[in-house]
């Protein structure tokens, strides 16, 4: 593969440069004027290094980036109606051999094909063995290893709705455990995988399982400890990944909540003989909300009494609404991989989810990817100025567009001011204050994107001007009829009525 041509593609550069490539313990760039040398260990920091050499050109400069992590990446969300195309994978891949990531995960619960059970993923888009193959070869040429990830106990709603799948039921969205009919189903899925991905690594699920054993279960086995039973089905589960040469990983809150009793708290200590029964399993502790080092810390320090390699799955904040929360997203990821790296975690992701029906174009995710590059590759903490500035060089989402646009999630919701009443104050906003909408919309309309991302900035510029209307809308129709100033009220004017529809929607 013509790796500086992919490369200088996707970022968008039109010139050429002499490159010489070379060898090295770790990522060497070396520029001088329109001439480079770039020393690589592998083909992820290769493709880097084109990046970083076309980023630099006419520059006099020496680049030394010894990686943090041995594997960092993303995973995408591909079960809430909004399964990316092949092509669309192929690219997300390529944006990320441009930053010189390694890694990436499908979150498929029934979006595979497993032959011996067609209702999996009947209807959802699903892939087809060839196309992960497709995907997985990809891939490959670049270096990065692409992590099957599903689920083998909850989420699995989509499957459990069939007739054909009533018998492995416990509930609506959780598996039958101890039940052999459950384990045919789930080997049947981990032997599809196996005949699509190269990977060692598979992420079996496991997570959010609410009402786990106390459905069919407590009615076919009875009453029995909830960690004891699911520690005897992942211990299942586990076997038949080793038997298929994959060694798992999982979510790790189930864990911690059936001993602390508390929703993804992530705290708690399982004693020995609870210890012992925890099978060859790596937990992936996921956490996109915290703001403080030192509580990622303690709960990183929670996860070491697993005696497993812990895995960090952070966040960036594709599933609140149209745009990414960017913003939320610097504030949370920045102190978690700051800590992972003290800590010494050696592998960490980004999840990119599509709650509620998949609203935010993924691709956009890429723009906050380039945070754990950064932190992956910098031996500092990057600034916003470094992150603006491989966004632009890498033609990711631009960083101050992206800022502009987190702020249709604060002070008041802008999704929620495009859906509410135009008379009754559903948002519980006071609309005595400035326009939360205006500023952001102006910055979005005044930034020129490159050809690329033009499309999708100029859509999210206009659901931020209509939530500005909306706003306007609310604040001068609601006092009208508060003050049961009717005539005021028919007909009325704002800046929404004198607006073209087409100028607002």
């Amino acid at each position: 593969m013509d790796y500086k041509k992919l490369i200088f593609d996707s970022c968008g550069y039109d010139f050429d440069m002499d490159i010489e490539i070379y060898e090295a313990d770790a990522l060497e760039v070396s520029v001088k004027g329109t001439t480079a040398r770039i020393g690589y260990k592998d083909i992820p920091q290769l493709c880097r290094g084109y990046m970083l050499a076309g980023m630099h050109k006419g520059e006099d400069i020496v680049l030394h980036q010894s990686p943090k992590f041995e594997t960092a990446g993303a995973m995408l969300d591909m079960s809430r109606n909004g399964v990316l195309k092949v092509e669309s994978v192929k690219k997300y891949l390529t944006c990320m051999a441009s930053l010189g990531l390694n890694m990436l995960m499908l979150y498929t619960e029934d979006t595979y094909t497993v032959p011996e059970y067609p209702r999996l993923g009947y209807l959802r888009g699903r892939y087809s063995q060839e196309e992960l193959r497709e995907i997985d070869d990809y891939a490959a040429s670049l270096g990065i290893e692409m992590i099957p990830c599903i689920q083998t106990l909850g989420h699995m709603s989509q499957f459990l709705k069939w007739n054909d799948a009533a018998d492995l039921r416990d509930n609506g969205s959780v598996l039958l455990a101890d039940y052999e009919p459950t384990y045919e189903f789930i080997e049947a899925c981990i032997r599809s995988l196996r005949s699509c991905f190269r990977s060692k690594r598979i992420h079996i699920g496991l997570d959010e399982t609410g009402g786990f054993s106390r459905g069919r279960f407590l009615e076919k086995f009875g009453d029995q400890p909830v960690l004891d039973v699911f520690f005897r089905h992942l211990t299942r589960v586990a076997d038949i990944c080793t038997k298929y040469d994959f060694k798992p990983m999982m979510w790790s809150d189930m864990i911690f909540h059936f001993i602390s009793a508390k929703t993804n708290a992530f705290e708690g200590n399982l004693s020995e003989d609870q210890l012992a029964k925890f099978p060859a399993v790596d937990p992936v502790y996921w956490d996109y909300y915290e703001t403080n080092r030192d509580v990622y810390k303690r709960k990183i320090d929670n996860h070491k009494q697993l005696g497993r390699e812990t895995i960090f799955a952070g966040g960036i904040w594709t599933w609140v609404g149209h745009a990414p929360y960017f913003e939320h997203t610097l504030n949370t990821m920045r102190p978690a991989l700051a800590t992972c790296i003290s800590e010494g975690i050696k592998f960490v992701f980004a999840t990119v989810w599509g709650d509620d029906g998949a609203e935010c174009n993924q691709m956009l995710s890429l723009g906050g990817l380039s945070l754990f590059s950064e932190y992956n590759y910098l031996d500092h903490e990057p600034t916003d100025d470094e992150l603006r500035a491989i966004n632009k060089a890498a033609n990711l989402p631009d960083f101050d567009a992206q800022l502009a646009a987190s702020k249709f999630f604060t002070p008041v919701s802008g999704k929620t001011m495009l859906w509410a009443d135009a008379v009754y104050n559903l948002t519980d906003y006071d609309f005595a204050l400035d326009n939360p909408f205006k500023a952001p919309a102006e910055t979005l309309a005044g930034i020129n994107h490159t050809k690329t991302w033009s499309d999708v900035f100029n859509r999210q510029a206009l659901g931020m001007r209509a939530a500005q209307y909306k706003y306007e809308l609310i604040k001068n129709m609601r006092a009208l009829y508060l003050s049961k100033d009717y005539e005021g009220l028919s007909p009325w004017e704002t800046p929404m009525t004198r607006m073209h529809p087409q100028t607002v929607l």
